[in-house]
Order: C-alpha cells, then sequence, then structure tokens
C-alpha cells in the first residue's frame, strides 16, 4: 500500500515540478500544522517520502535548479572524503565505490540488503576548510540504475549533521522520478544562518525510497555525481580537497549502529510498515498488530529507529482507557514520566513495558489499538520492535561440514550425508548453522531417513506441525539446535538417518553449513600483573622458541591469572609450548589444530592470545616445577610475539543505563597528573544528585584513570571513584573505553554522608596523569 501512495505521489510531484517550478524545479514540501505542547495535537501520519517539515527556518525563496560547475566530480577517483552512517537500526551497510555512470565517473553505492536505507555522508568541512562557511546551498546529481535494466521511481532526503544529530536541510527532498530525468540535478538552501563547520561537517544522502526493492526488479543502485557547493550568489566554491580522510564527528557511526545506553534485545517483533513522521507536538503512527501485543509481555522493551532536530522522541497511546497518555516524554510535558532511553547520538530510543504499565495500567486491552510517535521538534520513525533484554552471543565453530553447497525449489530438499566428525560435533549445547539465502527469508533442516519418520526439523509453524523455529538472523544464517533434533528424533544419532537437507517455503540456497556453540559476548579487560621481561621472538610455522621463566612470573601464575601474549602471525593463530614439562613435551592452548582435543587459547583481534593457569594444570598439573624451566610459543604459520605477562581478565565495566539527563553547565577542564580541577555545582546539579543517579564525565587521560574530588567535604578533601589507585580501598569509578567515567551518588554517600549539604559546593575531577574532561551531566538509573 506504502509504494501504491507513494506511486500516486511520484505522479502528483511531476504535475508540481512542471507547473510550479517550470522544467527542472522541485515541488514545494507539504505544509503541516504545529500543534501547541500543552495538549493532543492532531494526528498528522504523512506516509508520503517528502519531506513535511524543517528542523529550522527554511530559507525565503526557493533555490532555483540550475547546472552548475562541481566542486566534486569524482573524475580523480577520490572518495575517501565519504562514508557509509550505520547509526539507524535500519541502515544499510552499503559497498561505496567509484564507477563509470553517464558517461563519466560517479560515486556508486550498492546495497547490502535490499530492505535496509543507504544514508551516505560527505565530510564538507574537511573538502572546504573555512570556505565551508561560505555555503549557501549545494546542488548534486542524482542517478539510479536496476540489474534487469528497468526504471522504478526513487526518492530521498539531504541532510546536515550537526552535535551529533540528523537534521533537514530546507526544501530538502530529491526525487528521480521520470526515466527521462535520470540522472535528476537537484539543489537545496542551507537553512537561513545556518552552514557547514566545524559543528556541521557533514552533508547526508538518504536514500529513503526504493520502488524496485522488494519487487522483481530488485534494489537500485544509487549514482552521486558533480557534488557544487555553491555561494549566496550561486557560485561554486572551489577547490575542494579530494584527496583527505573522512573525518567522524562525535556520536558518528560508520562501522555499526551505536548502543549505547540501550538493551540487546531478543526475541523481537517487528511492527511492519510502521515509518511515519510529523511536526513539533504531532502525533502518527499506526494500529499494533495482535502479534506485535502479544509480545508486550512483562520485562519486554519497545525500541524505535528513528531522527529528529532535537534528538527527543517519545511514544502517545491515543485511545486508552487511562486517556490520551504520553509515555516517555519525561519533564517536555510537565507531567513527570520516566523519560525514553536513548543512545548517545539520538537515533535509537527505547522504553520498558514498566513505563506503559505506569502510566495506561497492565490490561493490554485498555491501551487502545494504536501506538504513536511524539516528539518536541520534526521527528521521523524508521521502525518499531519489542523484544526482551538478553545476554548478546555470537557463534563459535568447532567444525565444517565439508562440501555442503546446494540449491532448492520451494518446498524441496537437498543435502548430503553426515561426515563423522559432524555428527561428534553435535552435542548437547551444539548448533548446526546454514548460511543461505531464499526468496522469502524462511529455512530449515530435514532428516528424511530418520527412524522417527521423514522429519522437519525447526520448520516451525510453517507446516502447522507446532515444532519450534530455527532461529534465522538476517534472513542469511539459521541456527538449529542440538536439542531441536533430538526433540523429534531422538538422542540416539544412529536413529537419525545418514543424511542432512535443507527446505524451505520458496526457491532457496545454502552456502556453507557447519557444527558450533553460542557464547555470551562479554568484552574482558585485561590488568597486568608482572611483565615476562625480555619476552620478544619469532618463529617459523610449526616452529617454537621462547625463553626461560623468571621467578616473578611464575610466582604471579596462579588460579585465575593468565598469560598475555601479544603477537603477530600469518594465519592469527597462537599457543603455548611447555617442551621441558614433566608430562611431556606439551602445546597449551592449541585447541583442535594439532587433533589433540586442547581447549583453545583465547586469540582476540589477531594481536593478543590469552592462555589460563587453568589450561596449564590441565596439561601439566598443579605443581608448577614440573612445568620445565621454559616457556615457548607456536603457531601454524610464521610468528612473532612481541610482549608477555602474566595477570587477569575481567568482565568489561558496563556503563549504567541512564535518562532524564541533568547538564553541568560549563564544566570543561584539564589538570596535570593528581592535579585537580572543576567547579561549583549550580543548584539544579545538586537537586538532580539523588539515589540512583549518576555522575557521568566525558574525558580523556593518558592512563585511562578519572574520578571525582569533593575538596570543600565536611568529612574532609575527599576523593570518590578513586579505587585503588590511591591505596583507600575505595570503589572504583566506571571507566569505559577511556571516554566515561561514571561515579554513582551511592559511591559519594558512602563517603560523605547523605547529607549534601555537606558535600561542600564544588565538584573537581582528578587522575593518575593528565586529563581532560569534556563535559559533565547527571542521569537517572
Amino acid at each position: 500500500m506504502k509504494k501504491r501512495l507513494f506511486a500516486l505521489l511520484m505522479a502528483a510531484v511531476m504535475v508540481l515540478a512542471l507547473t510550479a517550478c517550470g522544467e527542472g524545479g522541485e515541488a514545494p514540501a507539504p505544509v503541516t500544522a504545529t500543534p501547541t505542547p500543552g495538549s493532543p495535537a492532531v494526528i498528522t501520519a504523512t506516509p508520503t517520502p517528502t519531506a513535511t517539515s524543517t528542523p529550522v527556518p527554511p530559507t525565503s525563496t526557493p533555490v532555483p535548479v540550475v547546472k552548475v560547475d562541481p566542486s566534486v566530480d569524482f573524475e580523480d577517483g577520490n572518495m575517501d572524503f565519504v562514508a557509509v552512517f550505520n547509526n539507524f537500526a535500519t541502515a544499510d551497510a552499503s559497498q561505496l565505490e567509484i564507477a563509470e555512470f553517464n558517461g563519466s565517473k560517479a560515486l556508486k553505492v550498492t546495497k547490502a540488503d535490499e530492505k535496509k536505507t543507504p544514508v551516505i555522508a560527505i565530510d564538507v568541512y574537511s573538502l572546504l576548510g573555512d570556505k565551508a562557511a561560505d555555503v549557501a546551498s549545494v546542488s548534486a546529481t542524482l542517478g539510479t540504475t536496476y540489474a534487469d535494466g528497468s526504471f522504478n521511481a526513487t526518492s530521498g532526503q539531504l541532510l546536515f549533521w550537526t552535535d551529533t544529530n540528523l537534521s533537514k536541510m530546507a526544501n530538502d527532498s530529491w526525487s528521480v522520478y521520470m526515466q527521462k530525468k535520470n540522472p535528476y540535478t537537484t539543489t537545496i538552501g542551507m537553512p537561513d544562518g545556518v552552514t557547514f563547520s566545524a559543528d556541521v561537517p557533514l552533508l547526508l544522502i538518504y536514500f529513503k525510497e526504493d520502488l524496485g526493492a522488494g519487487t522483481e526488479h530488485g534494489a537500485a543502485t544509487l549514482y552521486v555525481d558533480d557534488l557544487a557547493f555553491l555561494d549566496k550568489n550561486g557560485k561554486t566554491i572551489k577547490p575542494a580537497a579530494t584527496a583527505v580522510a573522512f573525518n567522524a564527528p562525535a556520536g558518528f557511526k560508520d562501522e555499526k549502529p551505536d548502543r549505547s545506553n540501550l538493551l540487546t534485545l531478543g526475541g523481537t517483533v517487528a511492527l511492519d510498515g510502521f515509518n511515519p513522521s510529523a511536526g513539533a507536538w504531532s502525533q502518527a503512527g499506526a494500529d499494533m498488530t495482535q502479534e506485535f501485543i502479544d509480545a508486550l509481555v512483562p520485562g519486554s522493551v519497545i525500541e524505535i529507529s528513528y531522527t529528529s532536530e532535537d534528538g527527543k522522541i517519545w511514544f502517545v497511546f491515543p485511545g486508552a482507557a487511562a486517556g490520551w497518555s504520553r509515555v516517555g516524554d519525561s519533564d517536555w510535558a510537565g507531567n513527570q514520566h520516566d523519560e525514553v532511553y536513548r543512545n548517545n547520538s539520538n537515533g535509537v530510543a527505547q522504553i520498558d513495558y514498566d513505563q506503559i504499565v505506569a502510566i495506561c495500567g497492565e490490561d493490554k486491552s485498555t491501551w487502545g489499538a494504536t501506538i504513536q510517535c511524539e516528539g518536541s521538534s520534526a521527528w521521523e520513525v524508521f521502525s518499531i520492535k519489542v523484544g526482551t533484554p538478553t545476554v548478546e552471543t555470537e557463534f563459535v565453530e568447532t567444525v565444517a561440514f565439508d562440501g555442503f553447497a546446494t540449491t532448492g525449489s520451494g518446498w524441496g530438499q537437498a543435502g548430503f550425508d553426515f561426515p563423522q566428525e559432524v555428527l561428534d560435533a553435535l552435542v548437547p549445547g551444539s548448533v548446526l548453522k546454514l548460511n543461505y539465502a531464499s526468496e522469502d527469508g524462511t529455512l530449515w533442516i530435514v532428516l528424511p531417513n530418520a527412524a522417527a519418520g521423514w522429519s522437519r526439523v525447526g520448520d516451525g509453524d510453517y507446516c502447522g506441525n507446532g515444532h519450534d523455529p530455527a532461529t534465522l538472523v538476517n534472513e542469511s544464517e539459521c541456527y538449529v539446535t542440538y536439542e531441536q533434533i533430538v526433540a523429534l528424533c531422538g538422542e540416539d544419532k544412529t536413529a537419525w538417518g545418514p543424511q542432512l537437507q535443507a527446505e524451505a517455503r520458496t526457491n532457496g540456497e545454502v552456502f556453507s553449513v557447519s557444527v558450533g556453540t553460542f557464547k555470551e559476548v562479554g568484552e574482558k579487560v585485561y590488568k597486568k600483573a608482572v611483565d615476562f621481561d625480555g619476552f620478544a621472538t619469532t618463529g617459523s610455522g610449526w616452529g617454537q622458541a621462547g625463553f626461560d621463566f623468571p621467578q616473578a612470573v611464575l610466582d604471579a601464575l596462579v588460579p585465575g591469572t593468565c598469560l598475555e601474549l601479544n603477537y603477530a602471525s600469518e594465519d592469527g593463530t597462537l599457543w603455548i609450548v611447555l617442551p621441558n614439562a614433566t608430562a611431556g613435551w606439551s602445546r597449551v592452548g592449541d585447541g583442535d589444530f594439532c587433533g589433540n582435543g586442547h581447549d583453545p587459547a583465547l586469540l582476540v583481534g589477531e594481536s593478543k592470545c590469552y592462555v589460563t593457569y587453568e589450561q596449564i594444570v590441565a596439561l601439566c598439573g598443579e605443581d608448577k616445577t614440573a612445568w620445565g624451566p621454559q616457556l615457548q610459543a607456536e603457531a601454524r604459520t610464521n610468528w612473532e610475539v612481541y610482549s608477555v605477562s602474566v595477570g587477569t581478565l575481567e568482565a568489561a565495566p558496563t556503563a549504567p543505563r541512564l535518562h532524564k539527563f541533568t547538564a553541568f553547565d560549563g564544566f570543561a577542564t584539564t589538570g596535570s597528573g593528581w592535579g585537580q580541577a572543576g567547579f561549583d555545582m549550580p543548584q539544579a546539579v545538586i537537586d538532580a544528585l539523588v539515589p540512583g543517579s549518576v555522575i557521568e564525565l566525558d574525558y580523556a587521560s593518558e592512563d585511562g584513570t578519572l574520578w571525582i574530588v569533593l575538596p570543600g567535604a565536611a568529612v574532609g578533601w575527599s576523593r570518590v571513584g578513586d579505587g585503588d589507585f590511591c591505596g583507600n580501598g575505595h570503589d572504583g569509578a566506571i571507566l569505559l573505553d577511556g571516554s566515561k567515567c561514571f561515579v554513582t551518588y551511592e559511591q559519594i554517600v558512602a563517603l560523605c554522608g547523605e547529607d549534601k549539604s555537606t558535600w561542600g559546593t564544588t565538584l573537581q575531577a582528578e587522575a593518575r596523569t593528565n586529563w581532560e574532561v569534556f563535559s559533565v551531566r547527571i542521569g537517572q538509573r
């Protein structure tokens, strides 16, 4: 339905373009009302892809579309000033390259997933330097192609980046809507008083609507050419330094979505087609499907991917029995509600089931059929889903099913006989992984010769048999557990039959199959205890080299500790060898590389290798005198070890999940090692420091340390959150990635008491080395 509406819109756009603007002109943007924040507003759902609002006042007059001399024409082949933007949950991990198009070179944007949305960022500030301040409008030539040679209408928006937010430009929509206008040149003005700068460095091309995607035509390939940055007189600003590299501003994610302050959700259910937009204090949404409502259970979380001019968004239940209800809006409407949780880049927001219940009650039937979004500025939502918090896991392959690559038609099966090593690897807790593609995304396995009879496993209710479904990830990975097989075919693997097949409801292909396990993804922090001085050496494939143990290293190897080897090898492998162990020449941490069933070492980034005390003991015993005098390294290929130490691997600190922030305005300062600096606390900050609150400091320091100091506390000059850095046994602050420091209200109370009037008026920061704090705010957990 949405695509039919868009097709009708395109016809209207063509009429408007030809009548209102003349040949090559832009259709004027629709106008929506701007209700006041105090009361419910008229619902202004916007199913069309054109922009309906602007974040700042638009330019006073339309910018005419004219052919201009480009600032960037891509003829030099440079594209390092371009990056793929991935903050949105629906953002596509597009491939970028320079390719021939329409008789010249252009930036080619190829979708990785036709269901997702490419957003391409161009670093204008680095391209133009100080001349970026003169940009009054932007011209771009945009074209599309389809693999089958067809033409389909496409559209999107031009956005700019400001202070970790995306904001719309004035008259910002673009479209390629007639074949004879492909490519199409659009010129879009900057809002009055706003232009590119260090704070607004990026132009983003948002490729929103593609009428070919999801049809037999497939996704469009977008080409971007002849970028022109024009001054107020329409003159092209040149030259552009196209050899520069993309300078990602704070909050920009070009590799993976920003999940800060968010929960990882499992078992998610999406509300398909939920893509509303509206102006400030206007609401738009859709009726909830029964599947979506059923997923709203205690402990569940709703998540939306969005953009808004001021970064704010929340939910509305307009038909609730409790009355028209805002949920997650905090103090925006003066009702003291808990706020939604937003990531730091303001592109994804979450709301807890309990936040809805607190306002609308536990009976879901009284919430009304419709869920809407609303914001204090113009906003747009790209997707909505509900799920339950889960521990993030990753698949660790044990053994590959060599040669499993095959295709099948809908409801047709194809496969191969089980190798013995695959059967042996299928044990409790293990999982079959199938890398695949199918026309409708379905896949499961079949055991055609099982003693229990021809058996589908992981097909869910596709066949109406009530089986548990396989886990399908991104319609490219299918996971079937050992337990799912056993539930249908029994524990006796000889009764499963000799063959494993795949099947789907539609035509499909399986590229590979393997067996493995899911392990929790939890970053570890290595805390060094003692260095193995002088351990730096190299070796060839299957060659060993090393040094005698210093006594300090042996003494440090106790239960719970590990060896860390910083290394490089041609294939990423590494482990250790104890050549003189009483138990015999012993490899430790080599896993199945040598076919001996040993546990593998933990290899991180093919640069760090961790072998635990327990792994050594399992092979060589607890008596360290029986380990022999020497420690060596070894790998399957040429390798080098740069250093070795003993320490512990501990779970990485997790940032507290915060909302309802109160900024400590003006807190930006620096200090030398063991030097303190800070400011008097405003009353708003003091008031925000309540049970459950957390002080968040954005910082940098030479060794990553930071904490706070209350120099005027009645109990005396007080460090809080310094842990054992000062040998006083204090709890440490949570230090995240050396960029965020969290100190809790409870940590302050433990040292300075509950009476805030005794804390003194000044808050300072301190670290062991030179440091800088960029901002401070108080959040609520």
